[in-house]
């Protein structure tokens, strides 16, 4: 559990005070849809939890779907099932020995198949909007700074709230690792040597989980005023870097606010075993 003050609750995002709003609700640092069973926080209150956060972080699920369900990311011990909508019969499950696809005509969910490399080709879709994926991911880096660093990201407070003009190229990087593990969650921050002279940001954030790595830097620092041109964003390294895995790098600018609705989300596998039954392809 992590604590700002043991003597007052103060929401580290809006400023309150357990005399003017609630800290009722467990406040997951990291999404608990992705694996995270017990690093909390006090420092989050419940409107910014459920009314603030909450809508960013169903984007965030939506945007990584996909990834999720071939990476195994688990909720409770499982695998949640992938559909387009809910009403669908395509859908893709995971098994304890196969991943079952389930294809029917007109439902989104769409596959093609490469005999000749041995490849299968997975195409979903999504719909969400970028700057709410990419603000959940600065709420996450804010909710593991240090307290004493807080007074550097007053502006970005503002921003996430929505009390700030809009920014360009917040750029997010997502790491997919042909290697395929448990739940290994790790969350870091790395902070800027003070005697650099390079053009990178002050504080990078990482998150790790099962093949995954989502990294940004997070924006508005006053320790980065003064930063002229682009940005050098530095990737830090995984475990899988030191295994030797390699990796898809999916690089995405994150600063529209337009709804995107029914986005192609591709993913391609080389497959070992393949079995077609009908409507179900199993790998």
């Amino acid at each position: 559990m992590l604590i700002d003050d043991p003597n007052m609750k103060r929401c580290r995002f809006c400023g309150k005070d357990e005399n003017e709003v609630t800290f009722n609700k467990k406040a997951h640092v990291i999404p608990h849809f992705i694996g995270n069973r017990t690093l909390k926080s006090q420092y989050e209150c419940d409107i910014c939890n459920e009314i603030i956060f909450g809508p960013l972080e169903n984007n965030f699920a939506h945007f990584m779907k996909l990834f999720h369900v071939f990476s195994h990311v688990s909720k409770g011990g499982k695998v949640p099932i992938y559909k387009i909508q809910k009403e669908n019969k395509s859908r893709i499950e995971v098994g304890s020995e196969w991943t079952d696809i389930h294809y029917y005509n007109d439902e989104g969910l769409d596959f093609s198949i490469n005999k000749n490399n041995k490849t299968l080709t997975i195409t979903g879709k999504r719909t969400y909007v970028p700057l709410n994926v990419y603000k959940i991911v600065i709420k996450m880096a804010l909710a593991i700074m240090p307290k004493e660093e807080m007074f550097h990201f007053q502006e970005t407070l503002k921003w996430l709230r929505g009390e700030k003009k809009m920014l360009s190229n917040l750029n997010l990087s997502i790491r997919i690792y042909e290697s395929l593990s448990d739940f290994n969650g790790l969350c870091v921050l790395y902070k800027r040597k003070l005697n650099s002279i390079n053009n990178v940001p002050c504080y990078l954030f990482g998150l790790s989980y099962n093949n995954l790595f989502i990294q940004t830097y997070i924006p508005l620092c006053d320790e980065d005023i003064n930063l002229k041109g682009t940005i050098t964003m530095h990737y830090i390294p995984s475990h899988h870097d030191l295994e030797g895995f390699g990796y898809l790098d999916v690089y995405n600018d994150m600063s529209s606010t337009e709804k995107i609705s029914s986005e192609d989300v591709l993913m391609t596998f080389a497959y070992k075993d393949l079995v077609l039954n009908d409507s179900i392809i199993k790998i």
